[in-house]
């Protein structure tokens, strides 16, 4: 097996390609952006599957741990996913991976991936008091996949804002892009 991992283009949208003999598959993993996210941010991970060739076997485990992984949340099915509380915090977990728990602690499952197939799973805060509340499944699919394409529309427009003094990038394809990757590792770390 042989793995590859770049960022899209004027984004923070992380891609790690798999391949086999058997078949290639990518992860798309990133925090999910929105306009207004500085006030309401959307506080989820997101990490989508996504068949490219062949088939291939992934074993997955989602094993959460909280408060600097001192706490290891209980971990329950909801309407909609399985939540993990512990301590005073809370995380939804959503998608359609088909996990399961593997112990009081963690999520576990095994997706065949092919070309066209895709999965995704959507890690969320919330509070311990919200776990209860009742969701739709399948909406939340469709809401993980609208982030995705939201999130790549707001890093995409944010990073068009990006110029040096001059008003331009400084010449050269690999320079530009060492600046722009700079300006949105610098906006990830101080955004709301």
């Amino acid at each position: 097996c042989s793995s590859r991992r770049e960022y899209f283009e004027k984004s923070l949208v992380l891609v790690t390609t798999f391949r086999t003999k058997g078949g290639e598959a990518r992860l798309i993993d990133f925090f999910a952006m929105r306009p207004g996210g500085r006030q309401r941010p959307r506080r989820q991970i997101v990490r989508i599957v996504e068949g490219v060739s062949g088939a291939m076997k992934l074993n997955v485990r989602f094993v959460p741990r909280l408060d600097f992984g001192e706490v290891k949340p209980w971990v329950r099915p909801c309407p909609g996913g399985h939540v993990a509380v512990g301590s005073n915090t809370g995380l939804l977990i959503s998608g359609d991976m088909g996990l399961h728990p593997g112990s009081d602690h963690d999520l576990e499952g095994t997706l065949e991936v092919q070309g066209d197939s895709r999965y995704h799973i959507g890690v969320q805060f919330l509070p311990p008091e919200e776990s209860e509340r009742d969701r739709s499944g399948e909406k939340e699919v469709a809401h993980l996949q609208e982030h995705y394409e939201e999130t790549l529309r707001w890093w995409r427009d944010w990073s068009a804002k990006i110029k040096c003094k001059d008003g331009r990038l400084p010449p050269g394809r690999a320079s530009g892009t060492a600046v722009a990757r700079s300006a949105i590792v610098l906006k990830a770390l101080c955004y709301a």
